[in-house]
């Protein structure tokens, strides 16, 4: 996958290709799907910005997404993604989390103190 390096000014329109999370939906717009969402990528910590038109988006959804970055005046660096495909997690903090989001009827958020996993249960 291409880096998905936040653009200055000047590199706006470079593409990104990432896997991660949908972090939390900013704004959805049900009329036409349209989308400002906070995306964690595998691997990091801080979120990115991504826009642009995902029907049924949910927080806790893992994803790879396609797009190019942007530079938005008002709102910063952002990725418009061209393309978004639903997939399953692959690390163990993945898993819980996706079990953890409320997505699945009867699994809800757990205690932090409880793992949903031991070391061994994900090798």
């Amino acid at each position: 996958m291409e880096s998905s390096q936040r653009p200055s000014k000047r590199l706006s329109e470079q593409t990104v290709s990432t896997k991660g999370i949908i972090h939390k939906i900013v704004f959805y717009n049900r009329d036409n799907n349209y989308l400002v969402a906070r995306f964690v990528e595998e691997g990091k910590h801080e979120p990115i910005t991504v826009v642009g038109c995902v029907p049924g988006a949910v927080e806790g959804q893992h994803a790879v997404i396609t797009g190019k970055w942007e530079y938005n005046p008002k709102f910063g660096a952002q990725v418009h993604i061209r393309s978004y495909q639903e997939c399953a997690p692959s690390s163990k903090n993945g898993i819980e989390r996706f079990l953890g989001s409320g997505l699945i009827q009867g699994i809800g958020p757990r205690n932090r103190s409880i793992p949903f996993f031991d070391d061994e249960a994900h090798s």
